[in-house]
């Protein structure tokens, strides 16, 4: 630097007296290092069929990642793991008293874990993704690498199996007690998380409201193996038993695959595998590797849309009521709420027309639970309300609205009868149907006032 005239002879002298100074090399990525490990680990297995060395052969790398809305995703996890984790330790100390655990045990396994991905459901793009709570004290991703119990988050697929068999929102089940016979010849008598009963309930209502008993009777009609064929087809890798209980989502699933299944429902029946990397070059600027999105139509662009109405019924009023009333989100969305046994795991899934997210909270050990009433909705959903709310403020996103394909209909419904409603039903709610299985028989609970009852002939 004194050769080329940057410094003087004096500025040189007193400068190359002072120490040198090294700083460690930080190889963590400071923004989303659990997705800067995963595209890596994606790199190592495209790197023998593009023939590069990915550390040494100076490649650019293009990413899906949006850093404004991974900032958005980071903030949610700081504001409410923490909350999370102090109840948690309270409810757990608890226990521990009771159960003589040891402190060494009891540090080590109440820690509360967290994962988070949101996508763009019309591309696949994964924009952003967090796997833990501390990239350093766990390099694990448990949003690709941790299959975990769904819990009523599951739910979606199995009445998605209904809807696109025939089924209607307004077709009823008992909200009664049910008891199981399974394969080893135990019984399984499933309950609602509420432990209450019902009566007759609508399928939106059950979706809505989270009914257990209306599911088992559902799934018990329609066969389990029907819904695995479904939740395969809409994206779950993971291997799915086909019993009864699949219906209250017993079988593991990895977060990345449930999001990207609710993808399927934003995206008018059509089905986007995941991307992280968009394209490579090498150091000249080549383009080398390009990544396209890969799309399969899985469902009708009519049970899409039906669903998605079902499931926006659990936003506006259902078990994710709160994301309005609590945490303010008025845009359009659609999700649903699920909790293990024993509050195990708490998850909640969403997405508007632009955005699909999934988050899962719980602890590594699942022998361990975030405890009592840390439900889905309670637990999980807090993170993407704000969220998504802060992707909305930040990025001013417009509130569209999901589109209403042709082949639906919305019509007029008694409530009594599930028919076409007349103008003497007391209870009329509009609902959207497949119009190909639309009801067509008008209402016969409720007469006009002057409709005269037909004479009983007697005979003699």
């Amino acid at each position: 630097m004194m050769v080329t005239g940057y410094l003087t002879e004096a500025q040189y002298d007193s400068l190359s007296q002072l120490p040198v100074v090294v700083r460690e090399f930080q190889r963590q990525s400071k923004i989303a290092p659990y997705f800067t490990e995963y595209v890596r680990q994606k790199l190592n297995r495209l790197s023998d069929s593009l023939h590069v060395n990915i550390y040494e052969d100076g490649l650019n790398v293009y990413t899906t990642l949006n850093s404004k809305i991974q900032v958005c995703m980071d903030s949610a996890v700081a504001k409410h793991l923490p909350e999370l984790q102090q109840r948690v330790v309270r409810k757990l100390q608890r226990w521990k008293e009771k159960n003589e655990i040891p402190d060494s045990v009891f540090n080590r396994k109440a820690i509360v874990q967290d994962a988070f991905v949101a996508l763009n459901p019309k591309n696949g793009h994964i924009l952003a993704l967090t796997g833990g709570r501390d990239f350093k004290e766990s390099k694990f991703n448990r949003a690709v690498q941790a299959p975990r119990q769904p819990g009523s988050a599951f739910k979606a697929f199995l009445y998605t199996a209904a809807i696109d068999n025939g089924y209607t929102p307004v077709s009823k089940f008992l909200d009664q007690p049910v008891v199981v016979n399974n394969p080893d010849g135990s019984r399984w008598d499933p309950e609602n998380y509420d432990h209450t009963v019902g009566g007759l309930t609508t399928l939106r209502d059950g979706l809505k409201l989270s009914r257990n008993l209306v599911s088992v009777r559902l799934i018990q009609e329609i066969g389990p193996s029907v819904v695995v064929d479904y939740a395969h087809r809409m994206g779950i890798s993971t291997p799915l038993r086909p019993f009864p209980t699949l219906a209250l989502g017993t079988s593991e699933v990895y977060l990345l695959d449930l999001v990207s299944a609710y993808g399927v429902f934003a995206n008018q029946g059509v089905r986007v595998e995941p991307i992280a990397i968009t394209r490579i070059e090498d150091r000249f600027g080549n383009v080398i590797y390009e990544n396209h999105p890969k799309r399969r139509e899985v469902l009708s662009k009519a049970t899409a849309y039906i669903m998605t109405n079902m499931l926006e019924s659990v936003v506006n009023g259902g078990t994710g009521g709160s994301v309005r009333w609590k945490f303010g989100f008025q845009k359009p969305a659609a999700g649903k709420t699920g909790t293990t046994n024993n509050y195990t795991d708490a998850w909640f899934i969403g997405f508007t027309p632009t955005i699909t997210a999934g988050v899962w909270v719980g602890l590594d050990d699942p022998k361990y639970t975030l405890g009592r009433g840390e439900s889905g909705s309670h637990a999980a959903l807090p993170f993407w309300a704000d969220f998504i709310k802060a992707v909305y403020d930040s990025l001013r996103l417009r509130g569209e609205n999901f589109q209403q394909p042709p082949d639906v209909i919305r019509l007029q419904i008694c409530q009594d009868s599930g028919k076409l409603a007349t103008n003497y039903c007391p209870r009329v709610v509009e609902e959207v149907f497949n119009i190909k299985y639309h009801p067509t028989e008008a209402c016969d609970l409720h007469r006009g006032p002057n409709r005269k009852k037909r004479k009983r002939q007697i005979l003699f």
